[in-house]
């Protein structure tokens, strides 16, 4: 016999692995992280499985709060300088490759 719920994973059990690495990421920035929306701690976790040193997961965080603290009514302004206003989830995936190719000199 078959097991129906062979290869999934309960929701409780994948936030504990989310948390787990949160808690990781929060050892290595320090105080503050968990007032960060829930994608960009996700995103720091993906940077440390990469395989970034910890000074620059540390610059990493400390960009997404300069970033966040100019967002105003949920929407934050392209680091490129063209000026455009995104939703703040939508420049999320931009803005890790962007820090990854600054950090790692590689572009994706």
């Amino acid at each position: 016999m078959h097991c129906q719920n062979r290869g999934k994973r309960s929701k409780r059990e994948t936030r504990a692995r989310q948390e787990r690495g949160w808690r990781q990421v929060a050892r290595i920035t320090g105080a503050g992280l968990f007032d960060l929306p829930e994608f960009f701690r996700t995103g720091l976790y993906k940077l440390i499985r990469g395989g970034l040193a910890d000074a620059e997961i540390v610059r990493a965080y400390e960009r997404c709060r300069a970033w966040l603290a100019k967002v105003k009514d949920g929407a934050g302004e392209c680091e490129c300088g063209c000026g455009t206003k995104r939703p703040v989830d939508a420049v999320t995936k931009r803005l890790f490759h962007k820090i990854w190719a600054s950090l790692t000199g590689k572009k994706d």
